[in-house]
């Protein structure tokens, strides 16, 4: 199991190789790590310059009495579990209005907006940034296309190359007002992003996860299980018209 920091990296890497999030520097810091020429001090620095990421993380960990960079609470935001179920309305409308609008740069009329259409049981997984409030900036368009590639997404390896994956790949879409998947389609996803290999063992057959049009690691059953479990809630409770 690849350890929690570099976890966090990887879906981190990739956003930021477009320049939508973190510092100038992050795929530099990041491959030092990966080769032990790095500290985890060091990374952690890093990461906290993904503002939202940052918010994100500390509004679980205070939830539940953690640290922001513990590694089920990495899990919680990027995949899925348990704590999310700790994060309450308030906590979620406080993030929003105090971290996301005043200290990750949220337009203030959207975040108000936001926070008062706030749907009752809707949960801060990382599903939640890119299909309810539909990225925290205003770099990225706001296209189903692009709420898709910033999702956390999985597939099932088909193929695979030194460079490239296939997958059986589900898009999102929009039926009667909600998010739903669409029937999967052979996609195909990058192995690198900025020289760095995310997941070095991939074979046919393997189950992984995707974020921005690459794939970021192997899962196991359980992990993908979480992934749809916490990205279905929020489908069922965000209205995106």
């Amino acid at each position: 199991m690849i350890d929690g920091l570099e976890f966090a990296a990887r879906y981190s890497l990739v956003p930021n190789s477009f320049g939508y999030c973190g510092g100038n520097n992050f795929a530099k810091i990041f491959s030092g790590y990966l080769k032990r020429k790095v500290s985890k001090k060091e990374l952690i620095f890093e990461l906290k310059k993904f503002k939202s990421l940052y918010a994100y993380l500390k509004t679980i960990a205070r939830a539940n009495k953690k640290k922001p960079f513990d590694r089920d609470v990495l899990e919680a935001f990027w995949i899925g579990n348990s704590l999310l179920k700790k994060v309450t309305q308030k906590d979620i409308k406080n993030l929003i209005l105090d971290e996301l609008c005043k200290n990750a740069g949220m337009d203030r009329k959207r975040a108000i907006s936001s926070a008062k259409n706030l749907p009752k049981n809707i949960l801060i997984h990382h599903s939640f940034n890119s299909l309810y409030l539909n990225f925290v900036g205003n770099s990225v368009p706001r296209t189903l296309s692009n709420f898709d590639n910033c999702r956390v997404g999985w597939g099932k390896v088909i193929a695979v190359n030194k460079k490239y994956c296939i997958l059986d790949y589900a898009l999102i879409k929009r039926v009667e007002k909600r998010y739903c998947l669409a029937k999967p389609i052979k996609r195909r996803f990058n192995r690198y992003v900025c020289g760095i290999l995310l997941e070095p063992n991939i074979n046919i057959g393997d189950l992984v996860s995707t974020h921005w049009g690459a794939v970021v690691q192997k899962i196991n059953k359980k992990q993908l299980f979480s992934l749809k479990k916490f990205t279905y809630i929020n489908f069922c409770h965000i209205n995106t018209f």
